[in-house]
């Protein structure tokens, strides 16, 4: 799991633009604390969080992500040979989740990472 900090800054200002839920297993962030956490619905103390927290999203969240927007038969061979034609020529020294959440963000918001923010 990428827990590296242009991870927690992507994954910061997505969370700006799409609000999801937490669930059992996510991976979060407490900058207060300076770890990750695995949540836990009964045993994690979100008081003990910290006041600012950020999900770090796994990649099978990320594939379920773009999964939900296709119909018509779209499937993961799909969701594969897009996410093949999108990585070519791009930087494979990020983590494959920094790859996912950019492809995600394409394809949902039709944004890229500029190092900075999604524009």
């Amino acid at each position: 799991m990428d827990n590296s900090p242009i991870y927690i800054k992507m994954c910061d200002q997505f969370g700006k633009i799409e609000d999801s839920e937490w669930a059992d297993g996510d991976h979060i962030y407490c900058p207060d604390l300076n770890k990750t956490i695995i949540y836990n619905f009964v045993h994690t103390n979100v008081a003990e969080m910290g006041n600012f927290v950020v999900k770090l999203f796994r990649q099978d969240q990320l594939q379920g992500m773009v999964i939900k927007l296709k119909t018509d038969g779209y499937d993961f061979w799909d969701l594969l040979s897009d996410f093949y034609h999108f990585s070519e020529g791009r930087n494979m020294e990020s983590s494959m989740e920094q790859l996912w959440l950019a492809f995600v963000m394409k394809v949902k918001f039709d944004k890229t990472w500029n190092g900075e923010k999604w524009e």
